[in-house]
């Protein structure tokens, strides 16, 4: 979902950039390869900070929306394959709800995070960025833009709004 959401987009417009700059074949193809996974590791964060993160909730004034929504997320999905039956159970049911009742919210958040689920949601999304920039860094050559490059991933998974 992440990839065809937010992925493929950053994809597109890296891959264009890339083929406009005059850019080999395999230059494109990498860094379209590193764009849609940042695309995906801004995405896995963009989920953890609606239900973990204070300053993201005051600025789009709901926190769990994603839960009201029903959405299945990456820590969603790892609670459910990883969680108790009834922990599991629990929290599709709430999920299925498509609830504001803050309570059932910070019930379903609980149970993530006593899964682990918001821990293993954050090192897929460092993982993904620590593999795209391995593909792509190699290829690139070494200054400034670079540089700020790698600044601007690394940012994507780190940042609180």
């Amino acid at each position: 979902m992440c990839a065809y959401k937010t992925g493929v987009l950053a994809r597109l417009s890296a891959r264009l950039a890339a083929l406009l700059s005059g850019a080999s074949d395999e230059i494109i193809h990498k860094v379209g390869i590193f764009a849609e996974s940042i695309g995906v590791a801004f995405q896995i964060q963009d989920d953890l900070l609606n239900i973990s993160g204070e300053e993201f909730a005051t600025k789009i004034l709901v926190m769990g929306e994603d839960i009201s929504e029903g959405k299945r997320t990456i820590m969603v999905i790892h609670t459910l394959e990883n969680a108790p039956k009834e922990k599991s159970d629990r929290l599709n049911e709430i999920l299925n709800m498509h609830t504001s009742d803050e309570k059932l919210i910070k019930e379903a958040i609980s149970i993530m995070k006593e899964t682990g689920s918001l821990a293993y949601a954050e090192s897929v999304a460092r993982d993904i960025i620590r593999e795209a920039w391995t593909t792509v860094s190699s290829c690139l050559p070494e200054n400034e833009a670079k540089s700020k490059l790698k600044v601007f991933a690394d940012y994507l998974i780190t940042r609180k709004i």
